[in-house]
């Protein structure tokens, strides 16, 4: 979904998230779009029709277009995948050519504990995520997937760091244990505002860490006030 109302645009660079989903990405936009920043949540509404973001980026790249013709007036791009029983689009994995097209773009890496990520991308949507899942890989056994995702976990975050050394356009930021200023800190021009930082979509464990980490900042508040 598209987040937040339409506001006269910042000249900002574009910042794209390029970790997995369940890992804060509806948190992450919920962040930008109520500082003022357009954002796109996986998907948007283009002529009355609602499409994926991340298969708008594979029609662009088919088709010799910018990556992200349409919809480059939005600031912020999360959870951008595209996934069916028969067909996946990790539009987050496109970094290099976002980079390539779009050099000013800033990329957050969202991390999370692996173990706890798997957890919740199992249980994701009532545990029709993982149906979905084994569909697509032609697997009947859970671990079958959970071996495969973690693998690709390992592959992803690697091939990020990688493509990023050295440059100073990737933020890694731990949604769990990383003080939301940290992240901000990185983006002083987009002037985003901790009061709109809430986990969205967060599991039970996942709450409680938040409750922690949002009465950090109100205590960091309360010290500068």
């Amino acid at each position: 979904m598209t987040g937040g109302r339409r506001r006269p645009r910042r000249d900002v660079p574009k910042v794209v998230q390029i970790g997995f989903n369940r890992a804060g990405t509806r948190s992450l936009c919920r962040l930008f779009s109520r500082s003022g920043l357009p954002g796109i949540h996986q998907t948007l509404t283009l002529r009355g029709e609602r499409v994926f973001a991340a298969k708008l980026m594979a029609d662009n790249l088919s088709g010799g277009r910018k990556i992200l013709s349409g919809i480059e007036h939005y600031d912020f791009f999360s959870d951008l995948e595209y996934f069916t029983d028969d067909a996946r689009i990790d539009g987050y994995k496109y970094f290099k050519e976002i980079e390539r097209d779009y050099p000013d773009t800033l990329f957050i890496l969202n991390l999370r504990d692996k173990e706890g990520w798997l957890s919740s991308r199992r249980q994701h949507n009532g545990g029709s995520y993982l149906i979905r899942a084994k569909a697509y890989l032609g697997v009947t056994k859970t671990q079958d997937v959970l071996d495969a995702w973690a693998a690709d976990w390992d592959a992803h975050i690697a091939a990020v760091r990688g493509h990023f050394a050295g440059k100073a356009s990737l933020i890694e930021f731990d949604i769990k244990t990383d003080p939301i200023e940290r992240l901000i800190a990185r983006l002083p021009a987009h002037g985003l505002d901790p009061a709109h930082w809430a986990h969205v979509g967060a599991r039970g464990e996942d709450q409680v860490a938040l409750r922690a980490q949002l009465a950090a900042v109100a205590a960091r508040g309360d010290d500068n006030g």
